[in-house]
């Protein structure tokens, strides 16, 4: 009877090495990408060694992760990082979506692109990271839940053993390729479009309004230009964080991929511009907005049964959203007029004029 060969990680384990001992303070995204593999790829080659494989059961996650305490959740994009602290409150999964709203962890969660689970414990020079990091199927990260010093570890750890995947040989992960996206079709119908959109009623329905139209947000701003958006300078965060943080006015941040969307609620008060990063450095909510990869950034009002709300929303060269920035608001609720004035005082892109 024969055996499976399994992939013999060693190979991509010494070229990980000798990257290290030259560059010994590279994050695992950035190592990954110099070798040339995912993320996820790189880990599952060091399970059994600093890496446990876990099932990625998000619902059995919810259900425990308020045991725990303290945490710092971690969902990032290609350019846009975002980090909270907090205590999850209990969440759920119904269908295609889970949420934990909290006012410290506030998520929407995709379990479809949760492909693979792992239990990272690493040693950054005095501090012991131990983190449990999801992945889609291309291997990008998902989600990473990283436990605080003051959190109950007896059930992290019991957590940990629940997840525990009875597959522990090395290198099993693949990568799968991302969809192509469709391009706009032909026949798109703007006037069509614009119509549907002025009769939003909430704008949780946009994104279903983009997809019966066959149309990328990118596309979509810039059709609705002049009506219900406006171009923005690229470099429009480090502005917008700042005049929040000198007027105190709370605002909502989201950063997601596609298997998860984290929101911020509530003040923004140490705005750092630093090495090409926008950031927000407060005790425990941090941004990390990486400048060159915004390609377009736009301010967009969507009418709702609460009155228009406005946002400022930043996308990359493929016309994917990277940060959208919301005035503080619940459903309900009409937005904050301070909110309203800050977009409304933002300059237009000047690249645009004559």
């Amino acid at each position: 009877m024969s055996t499976q060969q399994l992939p013999d990680s060693a190979p991509l384990l010494a070229r990980a090495a000798a990257v290290k001992a030259e560059a010994p303070h590279l994050r695992t995204r950035d190592l990954a990408t110099r070798l040339g593999v995912s993320e996820a790829e790189l880990l599952d080659a060091r399970v059994g060694a600093d890496v446990t494989r876990l099932r990625p059961d998000l619902a059995h996650l919810l259900q425990e992760l308020p045991g725990i305490g303290r945490v710092m959740t971690l969902t990032r994009n290609d350019a846009a990082v975002h980090e909270r602290k907090g205590t999850y409150k209990k969440g759920w999964v119904r269908g295609h979506i889970g949420l934990v709203v909290g006012k410290d962890i506030d998520l929407r969660l995709f379990p479809a692109h949760w492909a693979a689970a792992y239990r990272v414990t690493v040693q950054a020079g005095p501090r012991h990271l131990d983190s449990i990091q999801v992945f889609d199927a291309q291997g990008n990260a998902v989600q990473k839940i990283y436990v605080q010093p003051e959190a109950d570890r007896a059930a992290w750890s019991a957590l940990i053993t629940d997840l525990t995947h009875d597959n522990q040989a090395p290198g099993t992960f693949t990568t799968t390729p991302a969809p192509t996206p469709a391009p706009k079709p032909e026949s798109f119908d703007p006037d069509a479009f614009l119509a549907a959109w002025s009769t939003l009623a909430d704008t949780h329905h946009f994104h279903g309004l983009l997809r019966d139209h066959g149309i990328s947000y990118h596309d979509a701003f810039a059709v609705a230009e002049g009506r219900f958006t406006r171009r923005l300078p690229t470099t429009v965060s480090l502005e917008l964080l700042e005049a929040a943080a000198t007027k105190e006015l709370p605002i909502m941040v989201f950063v997601g991929n596609r298997g998860c969307i984290q929101i911020h609620t509530g003040p923004v008060k140490r705005i750092v511009a630093r090495n090409g990063w926008t950031n927000v450095l407060d005790p425990d909510f941090n941004l990390h907005l990486k400048d060159a990869l915004v390609a377009s950034a736009w301010a967009v009002t969507k009418p709702t049964d609460d009155g228009t709300v406005t946002s400022v929303e930043l996308l990359d060269a493929h016309g994917t959203v990277l940060v959208r920035y919301f005035g503080e608001r619940k459903p309900g609720k009409p937005e904050l007029p301070e909110w309203r004035a800050l977009v409304q005082e933002l300059p237009s892109d000047s690249t645009l004029e004559a």
